[in-house]
């Protein structure tokens, strides 16, 4: 039997997956740049903390894009919101 998300129990909706994948993606982008730095700044022949600017700007990015992505993401995909779903809508006292 479907769960009220229309998905089967124990297996989580399809935005779950995009934001999990997301995340993973953006995390390990800013880490691996951030254990290259090194080498980076030798081969662009600058400083460690100049070739540092190449994280903080996909950083600034980021976050900049993450709550209109997140409203996105949640008027598109997720049905179940308060208000949207026929649980909510009922009366406690029909």
């Amino acid at each position: 039997m479907p769960s009220a998300s229309g998905t089967a129990p124990g297996k989580p909706p399809f935005v779950v997956w995009v934001l999990a994948a997301g995340t993973f993606l953006m995390g390990t982008t800013e880490f691996v740049v951030a254990g290259l730095l090194p080498e980076l700044a030798g081969d662009l022949r600058v400083g460690v903390s100049h070739a540092g600017l190449l994280i903080t700007a996909p950083a600034y990015r980021s976050r900049d894009d993450a709550a209109p992505g997140s409203e996105l993401l949640g008027t598109r995909c997720c049905s179940a919101r308060p208000g949207h779903s026929e649980e909510v809508r009922r009366s406690p006292h029909d």
